[in-house]
């Protein structure tokens, strides 16, 4: 699912998340860069890290996403799965919009790059200072 429209404002194009993924019944979690781009979501990674055989082995991730401001503190939340990006053209197209990439990997073909695309099936928001949770799913996007 996109991100949904009420939440757009609050994705800037790189954001510091924590990630979650699952290594047999042990949760792993970590900071990542959550890149957006074209109205998806995207990880950026070695193939020889240990997410990436992660989430070979099991797609689920959830990430979190702290917001603060004056009124306090708030978030949102993202649930559902990552998919490999195969194709060159998709990966070439993020190399060269997000410097960011550039800075770890060194050319969209190199055999290190691996590029997840995630497919959210939910998203939960709490404004700083607000005790509401808001869910967002294909029903209600």
């Amino acid at each position: 699912m996109a991100i949904p429209k009420a939440l757009h404002s609050l994705f800037a194009d790189l954001q510091n998340v924590a990630l979650a993924t699952c290594e047999g019944d042990q949760p792993r979690v970590r900071p990542m860069t959550l890149i957006r781009h074209a109205d998806s979501l995207y990880l950026v990674t070695g193939t020889g890290e240990a997410k990436t055989a992660q989430l070979a082995a099991n797609p689920r991730v959830e990430w979190f996403l702290l917001l603060s401001d004056e009124h306090g503190n708030g978030y949102v939340r993202g649930l559902g799965t990552a998919e490999i990006v195969q194709s060159l053209a998709c990966k070439t197209e993020l190399f060269d919009a997000v410097p960011f990439i550039r800075a770890y990997i060194p050319a969209a073909d190199h055999p290190i790059f691996a590029l997840f695309r995630l497919r959210m099936t939910r998203y939960e928001h709490m404004a700083p200072g607000d005790d509401n949770v808001t869910r967002y799913n294909e029903e209600t996007a």
